[in-house]
């Protein structure tokens, strides 16, 4: 490897980190200017996962999982009564499901994807943005807690696969857990 191409690549490695200021202390290494710390205790997280159904007999399921492995599942589906029980996982599925946050780039994300926009053309030739929300669609919100930061998305149309996909592995790492005890 070329000197240059080593100090490139030392030049990506360590631009990753910001400084934040802490209320607590000195500067917290950040990942961006609003993203979560660059280090941090497993058992300081916290993933949420909430979906409601929408309008109608809908119902909607939740899935709290906690960096220590431990974790709860809450299904409703009028009108049967709701179904919950706690399970547990693994450290390295509590750390592939961390990293899938990293993979779909969530930190990046706008915090909701709840309305669609657009624009109309007058006669005039003034353009004015319009926005459309499904009132009676299903949404999901996810939230990660980091310690003291906290970030949500929420979703019900037009989100980016990526949101789909983290979906779908909160959902799969639930199904793959140990069942510790049903309520």
């Amino acid at each position: 490897m070329s000197k240059y191409r080593l100090i490139l690549s030392l030049l990506v490695i360590t631009s990753v980190g910001r400084e934040v200021l802490s209320e607590e202390g000195p500067p917290l290494k950040t990942l961006g200017p609003a993203g979560p710390p660059l280090s941090y205790k497993i058992q300081d997280v916290t993933i949420q996962l909430v979906h409601n159904a929408g309008y109608g007999p809908g119902g909607g399921y939740s899935i709290h999982v906690h960096g220590d492995g431990t974790g709860h599942y809450w299904f409703s589906q009028p009108p049967s009564l709701p179904e919950e029980w706690d399970f547990s996982l693994s450290r390295p599925a509590v750390v592939d499901l961390l990293n899938a946050f990293y993979k779909a780039r969530f930190f990046d994300l706008s915090p909701s994807y709840a309305q669609q926009f657009g624009v109309a053309v007058s006669e005039d030739g003034t353009v004015t943005t319009t926005e459309t929300v499904t009132a009676d669609a299903g949404t999901t919100k996810v939230t990660i807690k980091i310690g003291s930061y906290e970030r949500s998305v929420s979703w019900s149309i037009n989100a980016p696969s990526e949101l789909g996909a983290l979906e779908l592995k909160i959902a799969e790492t639930r199904r793959n857990a140990r069942v510790e005890k049903k309520k």
